[in-house]
Order: C-alpha cells, then sequence, then structure tokens
C-alpha cells in the first residue's frame, strides 16, 4: 500500500490514521533535508494526542524520548533499554527489535537505519543472513503487538522492501510540494513586505524543492539581502601555482575518507564475528600486519 503525500502534515495524518487502526508497522519515506520537520511535527502531534513517541537510531543504538522543549525537540533516554555493548555478531546491534516486542512501553517508536537490510539484494553471505533476522524479527513484532496500542515506525530516504515483506508493511512516501502548496507555505517565511504576486512568483520558482529546501534558500536570500556585493565589485582572484600544490597537499576528499571510515567499520565487524586463532608464524604468513593493513 503506498501513499504519496505532498506536505509534512498531511504525512503525520496518515501515520496517525495508520496507527489508530491498529499497524504494529508503518514504512515512511521522507527526504533527509525533511527529517527534523518531519520529527517535530509528529512529537507534537503526539504530545497532543497523549502518545508517546520514541526514537531509536542504528548510529548510537539507544533508545529516546521525543518531547518539545523551548529550544525545539528534546532527547530523553529511556534507561529501560539495555542495549549489548559488546556486538558479537550484527544482530546485536538490532536488539532493539527484541525489545520492543515485549517492551511495556507503548506509542510509536522511530526505527531510523534498518532500511538498507530490507532492500533488494545481499552482498554477501552475513548482510543475508543479518536481513532475514531483521526480517523474521519484524515480522514477530508485528504478530505479538497486534492491538496493542503499539506502532514501529521505519523511516528512511529510501523505503524499499523486498517483495516477501512488502505486504506487510503499509508504506507511505513524501512527496514534493505542489505550486500551491509552496505559495501557502512562504508566507510563513517571508517578510510581510512581500506582495502576493512576488510569492505567487516564488513558488513558481521553487517548484522541484522541498519545503526545507526552500526555507534554507530564504533565509540565506535575507541573511545577504542588499550587502551583496556585485561581481565588479570583488577583489581579483588570484591563485597561483604554488599556493594551489601546497594546499592540496592538506586536502583528504571525502569520498576516500567516508570509504576508509566504511572498511574500518566492517573490519572492526568482521573481527568482532571471528573465533580467536594463534598467530600464523608460518611460511605463508604476511607478517605483523593488522586488519586495516597496517
Amino acid at each position: 500500500m503506498l501513499n504519496n503525500l505532498p506536505m509534512s502534515s498531511e504525512l503525520i495524518e496518515r501515520i496517525f490514521s495508520l496507527y489508530e487502526q491498529n499497524n504494529p508497522l508503518i514504512a515512511v519515506e521522507s527526504p533527509l533535508q525533511e527529517r527534523m520537520n518531519l520529527l517535530k511535527n509528529l512529537t507534537q502531534k503526539c504530545i497532543n494526542s497523549g502518545i508517546n513517541c520514541y526514537l531509536w537510531m542504528l548510529e548510537d543504538d539507544k533508545l529516546y524520548q521525543l518531547t518539545i522543549s523551548d529550544s525545539g525537540l528534546a532527547f530523553s533516554e529511556i534507561q529501560e533499554y539495555n542495549r549489548i555493548a559488546f556486538k558479537v555478531v550484527r544482530e546485536d546491534s538490532f536488539e532493539i527489535l527484541r525489545f520492543w516486542k515485549t517492551s511495556q512501553l507503548q506509542g510509536i517508536l522511530i526505527l531510523e537505519g534498518i532500511y538498507p537490510w530490507l532492500g533488494q539484494g545481499a552482498t554477501d553471505a552475513d548482510f543475508f543472513l543479518t536481513a532475514e533476522w531483521i526480517k523474521s524479527a519484524l515480522i514477530n513484532i508485528k504478530l505479538y503487538n497486534d492491538n496493542s496500542g503499539k506502532t514501529a515506525l521505519l523511516l528512511g530516504s529510501n523505503a524499499s522492501l523486498k517483495s516477501d515483506i512488502a505486504g506487510l508493511i503499509p508504506i507511505i512516501t513524501q512527496e514534493l510540494p505542489t505550486v500551491e502548496e509552496i505559495s501557502d507555505y512562504l508566507p510563513q517565511i517571508l517578510p510581510d513586505s512581500i506582495t502576493q504576486a512576488q510569492i505567487n512568483e516564488i513558488a513558481n520558482t521553487c517548484v522541484g524543492m522541498y519545503l526545507a529546501d526552500i526555507e534554507t534558500g530564504v533565509k540565506t536570500a535575507l541573511a545577504f539581502g542588499e550587502q551583496t556585493p556585485a561581481p565588479e565589485d570583488l577583489p581579483p582572484l588570484e591563485i597561483t601555482l604554488t599556493a594551489l600544490l601546497e594546499s592540496r597537499k592538506n586536502v583528504n576528499p571525502l569520498a576516500i575518507r567516508e570509504a576508509d571510515r566504511i572498511e574500518s567499520m566492517r573490519n572492526i565487524a568482521d573481527l568482532q564475528g571471528l573465533p580467536s586463532s594463534p598467530v600464523d608464524s608460518s611460511i605463508y604468513s604476511l607478517g605483523d600486519i593488522d586488519i586495516f593493513g597496517s
């Protein structure tokens, strides 16, 4: 079941409609730039409805209750959830699924970071086994928590689910806003001096953008305002070959840094899952080289 919704407010209403229908599992696809607005709106809706809202992220494997404070979204860690500190196998990173199935906590639990294991295809045997374990855990949640007042909401930028589980989880996709919806939103972030004709012109220009992107662009434009110098007033840009080569030595491309970080994480995870073995002192040994190649 796929629903295309343009705005975060309508998205929230659809989520709550599925929650009130006692759906133990919901999948939501929302772009990263809209994530904070979605969390705030969902938390506020939960508070207004007397429902607890929780958030779990793969990054730190901690459970938080979400509330709204004067400064915005507030996170309070739930001590009842005891994550596995030393993760021997990959499944240990998803202890939250076992916890939520039997926990007395009620409300909506947002799970962020699970979609990669629910999509099509598997890169290796370990990944496949982990994906199958997660799928089985979600099915158990759906069966165990039916009509329990508990909903696990899978959240991510790409709600791509395997065919054998897609039919069990209703999917909601947040689409781009229409020009009319952009026109209704712009007066909230633009100065009062902006006319309706200008709003319509800006709205037409912003078609194809999410509201968060539009807000960022408007704030940037208002911050600079008339202070932006004309190109002809800027000083000439002078870059010498020597300075360029010297600066290049200090540049570590983002792609390389990310690749190194991911490879290190994979190596550490693989190492934790391997049994201990004696040092290889045979003629085939590579010598004193660790898993990072150093």
